[in-house]
């Protein structure tokens, strides 16, 4: 398999953002990062665990659940549609409308980063 598959979550302790493998830990949620030779798993705040969607903005960040993403005005949160079983892009001012998102689309609307439902909440509204 050739995907990649990465979680983020924000740290407990210091709420930085770590990136790697979702592990349960005894009814807690830990994300499990290279240290050196040894996988750590970090406990992080579950409700701000979010996976990458396998594509990157027009600048080439990688592009997670909960992002929020940005082009001519528009912008969508990135969600997962249970229904269809795909990542999906929410439209920030009318959450009923929600459309397919593949790498072409991204590209060809160059859609950035500009945040995140965790930090920037306000770029929601």
């Amino acid at each position: 398999m050739n995907r990649r598959i990465i979680f983020r979550g924000k740290d407990i302790h210091n709420g930085e953002w770590i990136y790697g493998d979702l592990v349960h830990v005894h009814g807690y949620v830990a994300i499990k990062k290279l240290k050196g030779y040894f996988l750590q798993p970090t406990l992080v705040h579950k409700d701000t665990v979010g996976q990458y969607i396998g594509l990157q903005d027009k600048n080439g960040d990688m592009i997670f659940e909960g992002d929020i993403i940005e082009s001519n005005g528009n912008r969508h949160i990135i969600k997962y549609d249970d229904k269809s079983a795909s990542f999906r892009a929410v439209l920030t001012n009318d959450k009923n409308y929600s459309c397919a998102i593949d790498q072409q689309w991204i590209n060809d609307t160059n859609k950035i980063i500009i945040g995140n439902i965790i930090d920037t909440p306000e770029l929601t509204i």
